[in-house]
């Protein structure tokens, strides 16, 4: 979802969804979701190497896939923590 130019639109649609499938979750919550994507992005390091792993070729590779847009993700919420904060805000103004 990283690489898509839509990936805060699409985003926000989940979380939208999530939200209106459980009401009783706090706004709070809700608008703390990105940091704590952002957090546990920035803090947990699965993918970042793959020799310890000692996989097959073809799941190294995937595995490198995966690291790499993980970075693309955490570059991308980095830089517009503020806008995808002030775009949780509209959630809750929504329900």
């Amino acid at each position: 979802m990283a690489n898509n130019p839509s990936w805060m639109r699409c985003a926000l649609r989940l979380i939208e969804s999530y939200r209106a499938e459980n009401p009783g979750l706090p706004l709070t919550d809700v608008r703390a979701s990105a940091r704590i994507a952002l957090l546990y992005m920035l803090f947990s390091l699965y993918g970042a190497t793959t020799s310890e792993y000692g996989l097959p070729t073809a799941a190294a590779v995937y595995l490198q896939q995966h690291w790499a847009e993980r970075q693309v993700t955490i570059h991308r919420l980095l830089s517009g923590l503020d806008e995808v904060e002030s775009a949780l805000d509209t959630i809750r103004r929504s329900q």
